[in-house]
């Protein structure tokens, strides 16, 4: 390519040049290439956000999070330790989910062990929780893209509720049917709030997103 002939035709130009300039001299042009590269793919991994442009305010925020969820459908929950061990401290795992089926309000779905730790915690009069989600691609630096820290409450699924939810989830989901033993329970997680970043400086949105705009997002122009 143009930039591997550039560099060679470089090095041998610089051929009598004392050996710790030049690898200062190519350390400095590596970065700028590496700079340059990352400028241009600022906003890769966005070309299939159906709501392209910069979102602005909360309700712009609302409906790109709540795109990005359904998609990547995989995140970090979080709750506050209630064990022995470091008790009082957030205590974090990997999990997976989907949004309710039919509704776009914004709850989730999980189908959660009771080993689990983060349901340990849950049981002990702790519902109050948080989802981390990021929607990373092939980026050089993830601190570009989307990411929401989703705020709330995890609840058991009613007995009634449980059938539509087990459809809905396991459509999804199918490799999670050989998880239905009596360890696995159902739970919803009730949206209350978000923490919205979209990327770094004034072109994005960064901040809270209350309930009633998370759920009902209703922007002037939307993005």
């Amino acid at each position: 390519t143009q930039s591997t002939w550039g560099l060679v035709f470089w090095h041998r130009s610089h051929s009598n040049t004392p050996y710790s300039v030049k690898r200062m001299k190519l350390s400095s042009l590596l970065f700028g290439a590496f700079a340059l590269f990352a400028a241009q793919n600022v906003s890769a991994g966005k070309d299939d956000n159906p709501y392209p442009k910069e979102e602005h305010t909360a309700a712009e925020a609302a409906l790109i999070s709540k795109w990005m969820v359904n998609e990547v459908g995989k995140g970090t929950l979080n709750t506050i330790n209630t064990g022995k061990n470091f008790e009082g401290y957030p205590f974090s795992s990997i999990t997976i989910f989907t949004p309710e089926c039919g509704k776009t309000e914004g709850d989730l779905i999980l189908f959660l062990s009771d080993l689990s730790h983060n349901v340990e915690n849950i049981k002990k009069d702790n519902k109050k929780v948080s989802i981390a989600v990021s929607h990373f691609k092939q980026e050089p630096n993830p601190l570009y893209h989307y990411r929401v820290t989703l705020m709330g409450d995890m609840e058991l699924v009613p007995e009634s509720e449980r059938a539509a939810v087990r459809e809905c989830y396991f459509t999804r989901y199918q490799e999670a049917k050989w998880w239905e033993t009596k360890d696995f329970k159902w739970y919803r997680f009730v949206i209350k709030g978000a923490h919205w970043i979209g990327g770094f400086g004034g072109q994005h949105y960064i901040g809270w997103i209350d309930e009633d705009t998370y759920r009902h997002p209703n922007p002037p122009n939307p993005p």
